[in-house]
Parts: C-alpha cells; structure tokens; sequence
C-alpha cells in the first residue's frame, strides 16, 4: 500500500506528535508499505527521533513563496483585514491551507497514494476542502478532542473532517467524545506506541523526574510547590524536568525555585535525546499536566517500571494510571501530589510494587499490537 502522510508543520520538533510520526511511518514500513511523509519547513529539518532510511520525507516549502507561507507571515497579514479576533484565525487557517495546499499537491500527485493519514485538521481541510484529493483520508488528533473542536476554526474544519474515511483517537473515552462534535464516517480508537523496555529501573536513585514541554499546561509549577513541601523530610532526594521550554514559564519556574530555596534540589534540565537513560535512573515520574492526549513520555515511564503521578482530573492520564495500582492520582493541588510524593519516596516496595504493575500494564501498545490495528484500519478504508 502506497501511504500518505501529511503534516502542515516541520519534523525538527522535540514534541509527542513528531515522535508518533515517526514511529508510524517507521513501523509501516517495515510491514512492506511504501511510505512518504510530506511536510512543509522553511529551515532544513534535524529530525530529533529516528526514521528509517525506506521512509522518504519530502519538504514541500522549495520556493521562496512557499517560505514565507511557511513561515506564516502572509497568513497573518491576511488575518488582519478580518474583523474579531475568531474571524482573524478562521482567515489565517484558511490562507494558510490553501497556499500550502497548491505545494503539497504538487507532490501528492508525483506519488499517487492509496490513501492519506492527516496529522492535523487544518491538513484535513486542505486535503478535502482545497486540493480535493481523490484517495481516503484518515485524520489523526493527538489530543483531547474538546481542545480541538472548541476552537473558532473548527467552524472552517467541520465539513472536511466528517468526510474523513476515519477519524483516529487515542483514548476509547474520546470516541463519544467526537460524536457530540461530528457526524463522522467513523471514529476508530488507536492509542500510540508504547516501547517495550526489557531493562527495568531500580528504583533506589532519589530522583523524581518530569519529562514534557516547560510550559503552564503541563503545571511544572505544581511539582516544584509540592516537592518544597516536603524537601525538608528528603533531603537527599532532588527533581529533574526534561524539556523544552516556554521562556515566560521557565522564568517563572525559576522565581519558584529561588523562592523556596530549591536551587540545588531542582533542575532545569533542557532537552535530552537519552530520554530512556534518564528514566531508568529515576525512582518517580511526575506528570501534573492539566491536559494531554496520550502522554508518551508517561508511557515511557511506565515501560521502564517507574511509579508514576499524575492529576485525577487530566484526561488520559486518568485513564492510564490505576490510582494505588501502578502509581496515584491526585487532585490539583501541591498538598495532594506532596502527599503521594512522599509515600512512594518513603517506601521503596511500593516503588517496586507500583513499578512492576505500570511496566506491565504498558505491554498493550507495543508496537505490533497498535500496527495490528493501524493496518486493519487503512485496509478497511482502502477497499
């Protein structure tokens, strides 16, 4: 099978959505598809995730024109001549989609797929609204699907999605969810991969450790509040956050840092290819986000037998943590995620114990189960 994918946006982020990519595409591959990935950066891309050397990624931003499109300059001056600020995103998205769309359709036709998988709406939209592809097209949403349809632009994107072949969502709760929004085609619950780690963490290290973009949503803020709670009763113990950061926010959790006293006890650490290492030095993953789709960072935690935290009222992460089973859910407050940050800190056969049931429970997404069920799925449309 000849397969499609298509993002609007380049491959050199460190985020959750170009690792799926690039996993995906790997793992189709593998399996005998002929695959290409068509994006649109205006700088040459230092993909940060491994893609095999079969998948052919193709950079749809060659000409000048399509450079500054790429870099969104015109769709902004665009936006500014409508009036409200809804109105201005809904004009830049459809900009954008439509001089995108003359670039990537371009090569789309070199290519001659069977069909295409849609890593955003706004590509969907594009795809089906603009460029009329003549293949299926199943759109992927990496998140929450509210995050996506309470949007202005999805008064744009409506149409095209409900006339996806099929609409991927990561978590089986999310598929009622987009019946409320759409009247789809169909929507079909795939998570992401999960890897499937033979090492296991020791779990003796006094590390506690967050690994997500440093920005508001993922609430670092709620760790470094609930640690300075209980720092004094550890005081070998000391937190790394890995990733890269929202500048505003970062200085912000610098000023938490100083204001407690944390310096030497938490640690800005950055970004980091050796994500698997890091883990497997740490006794406790920590993930207060506010919202996710399917964290994968968590999931990595989780493989390698870390004990897990997350928030009760986070979507997905309620889901994936089994609250006293593989690790606790806690309410949105530092005296909560304290208290479960102190028990798994001050008992290691419950580290141990919590460990064992989270590596375990993450042996559903390895990487055969989910293409099993990728592969079902574009069959299906494809015929």
């Amino acid at each position: 099978m000849r397969i499609a994918f298509v993002t609007l946006y380049g491959l050199g982020g460190h985020g959750g959505a170009t690792k799926v990519l690039c996993d995906l595409a790997n793992g189709l591959s593998i399996r005998s598809h002929i695959i290409r990935v068509f994006h649109f950066e205006s700088n040459k891309p230092n993909i940060p995730y491994y893609i095999s050397p079969d998948v052919k990624c193709i950079n749809c931003c060659q000409t000048i024109f399509d450079k500054v499109c790429g870099n969104q300059l015109l769709a902004k001056l665009r936006g500014i001549i409508a009036f409200g600020r809804n109105n201005r995103r809904v004009a830049r998205n459809a900009f954008e989609a439509k001089y995108k769309g003359m670039a990537i359709s371009r090569e789309l036709q070199n290519f001659k797929p069977d069909v295409v998988i849609s890593f955003s709406q706004l590509s969907t939209y594009m795809l089906l609204s603009k460029i009329k592809v003549n293949v299926p097209v199943v759109t992927m949403l990496h998140n929450k699907p509210e995050s996506y349809f309470d949007r202005p632009e999805f008064s744009l994107f409506k149409e095209s999605l409900e006339y996806s072949a099929a609409i991927q969502v990561l978590m089986p709760e999310y598929v009622g969810v987009v019946n409320k929004y759409l009247n789809a085609r169909q929507i079909i619950y795939i998570p992401n991969m999960a890897p499937q780690y033979e090492e296991c963490a020791e779990l003796r290290s006094t590390c506690i450790i967050n690994v997500a973009r440093v920005m508001s949503i993922k609430r670092q803020h709620l760790l470094i509040e609930a640690f300075a709670l209980i720092s004094d009763k550890h005081p070998d113990w000391f937190v790394e956050i890995w990733g890269s950061a929202n500048k505003k926010y970062e200085v912000k959790l610098k000023e938490l840092i100083a204001k407690y006293n944390l310096q030497k006890r938490v640690y800005l650490k950055g970004v980091s290819n050796q994500i698997k290492e890091k883990l497997y030095r740490s006794s406790i993953f920590i993930l207060p986000s506010l919202r996710e789709g399917f964290p994968l960072a968590l999931c990595e935690a989780m493989s390698m037998g870390v004990p897990v935290v997350g928030c009760k009222s986070c979507s997905s992460v309620n889901s994936l943590i089994k609250d006293g089973e593989n690790g606790f859910l806690c309410d949105d407050s530092a005296v909560s995620i304290a208290e479960a940050l102190d028990k798994l800190i001050s008992d290691y056969s419950l580290r141990k114990k919590l460990g064992q049931e989270a590596k375990s429970d993450m042996r559903q997404f390895s990487s055969e189960s989910v293409l099993d069920k990728w592969e079902e799925l574009l069959n299906s449309v494809v015929q």
